[in-house]
């Protein structure tokens, strides 16, 4: 199975709550539910998680909100 997944949240100012340490980033703070819905579909557990970092050209995107991920799962299900 391969859940190919793109979320444009749309742009937010590099100062907005969400990059600062409370908000934990775009990853933590909104792609978090994302792949919470990835385990329910796929009733799998996770093996590994990688994300990169995507670095933006210009200095009006914040470094914390452009990444890409990959999420692997065991093969087996683990959920009843």
């Amino acid at each position: 199975m391969i859940i190919n997944y793109t979320v444009n949240a749309g742009y937010l100012p590099k100062d907005h709550w969400v990059y600062s340490v409370e908000g934990g980033g775009r990853n933590r703070g909104e792609a978090c539910h994302i792949y919470d819905l990835f385990t329910f579909l796929t009733q799998a557990r996770v093996l590994r998680i990688q994300a990169y970092a995507m670095h933006p050209q210009r200095d009006y995107y914040s470094t914390r909100g452009q990444f890409c991920c990959r999420v692997h799962f065991a093969v087996d299900p683990w959920l009843p």
